[in-house]
């Protein structure tokens, strides 16, 4: 009684090392609009859309499958605001269902997502500051990676959905499974 679960810890630290990076966490609505799917099937393109039976408004009116339309909109948000250099995370949970008319739990993943835009941060007073770009958003990846004791890890090229076409990498991890696609890095 009163200790944290392992997952609970394992997400404390994740939280730790990423705000350790300079990031920020950004915790979006659970509820979106249904066209957000479209936009970014994310990992799961073959689920079908979670509708709330008395939604507040037809913004928030199904279950996100995916964090980063909400980190777009804050991103958008901040550079509205005059703010370019931005630098978010979410740890947050997504609902899968392949049921049309729902009659069971959906499942709750747990997912990760990072948004930079902007300039990186120099970590020392003589270091130049150019734009953020893939490999920054690889060594955030990759510490994480560490961080979890996840090897076996490769980035193939790949075209998904609302990323960019020839900026875009699928991340396949090896495990006892075979190689079981788990994300995107992407532009």
């Amino acid at each position: 009684t009163g200790a944290l679960t392992k997952q609970q810890k394992i997400r404390r630290e994740l939280r730790r090392l990423l705000t350790d990076m300079g990031l920020h966490e950004a915790i979006g609505y659970t509820f979106t609009h249904p066209g957000q799917k479209e936009r970014f099937p994310g990992l799961y393109p073959e689920a079908k859309p979670i509708r709330l039976f008395m939604p507040m408004s037809e913004e928030r009116s199904v279950l996100r499958t995916s964090l980063i339309p909400h980190l777009l909109d804050a991103a958008v948000y901040n550079r509205n605001r005059g703010t370019e250099d931005v630098a978010l995370f979410e740890l947050g949970t997504v609902f899968v269902t392949q049921e049309e008319t729902l009659k069971d739990l959906p499942e709750e993943k747990t997912h990760l997502a990072v948004l930079l835009t902007g300039k990186r941060k120099g970590r020392h007073w003589a270091e130049k500051s150019g734009s953020v770009d893939f490999y920054d958003l690889k060594g955030i990846f990759e510490q994480c990676c560490e961080y979890l004791g996840l090897y076996g890890v490769e980035y193939v090229p790949d075209k998904p959905k609302g990323f960019h076409p020839a900026r875009t990498a699928a991340i396949y991890l090896s495990s006892g499974k075979g190689k079981q696609r788990i994300g995107w890095l992407g532009q």
